[in-house]
């Protein structure tokens, strides 16, 4: 078990892997977001020709507005989808109050100890929970100290 603990804190668990995840995930997002009001003032120029009925520069802001709006509110909505989808969470889930940015940060880190969790645990369903001994003392401490919840009563079934 502990073997199994130090692989995942010495692949997923280093920083180096979350810098390469911001690079690799994060950093094309970032581009769009700024590639997004000149793109945004391009199309309200382009839309606020086809009218005639305010001057040009007045329509170009209600256009540049309203495209900026709907942007920005589609995506803080898809932002919040994504970081919030709990889904793939067996055994290990986030303790309550585990900033979104992290959980994004250390989804892989997570997904990692509820493996090992699934693995080393009961397979029955009704029978998780009640695993002993020092080697799962020592997962649920690990996993307790990363902001992480093994065997979340609340997401237990019977335990609604």
């Amino acid at each position: 078990m502990s073997l199994c603990l130090d692989i995942i804190d010495t692949s997923y668990g280093l920083p180096a892997f979350r810098s390469a995840k911001l690079i690799r995930e994060a950093a094309p997002v970032a581009i769009l977001a700024c590639l997004m009001p000149p793109v945004a003032y391009v199309i309200g120029d382009i839309l606020a020709g086809y009218q005639d009925e305010v001057d040009h520069s007045h329509a170009l802001g209600f256009a540049f507005a309203g495209i900026l709006a709907y942007i920005t509110f589609t995506a803080g909505l898809g932002i919040v989808t994504v970081t919030t989808a709990n889904d793939q969470m067996v055994r290990v889930t986030w303790a309550i109050g585990t900033p979104l940015r992290l959980r994004w940060l250390r989804e892989e880190e997570r997904a990692a100890y509820d493996r090992v969790a699934q693995a080393w645990g009961f397979d029955d369903p009704i029978k998780r929970g009640f695993e002993e001994g020092e080697e799962w003392e020592l997962l649920r401490e690990v996993v307790f100290r990363k902001s992480m919840i093994l065997d979340n009563p609340d997401l237990m079934d019977g335990m609604e």
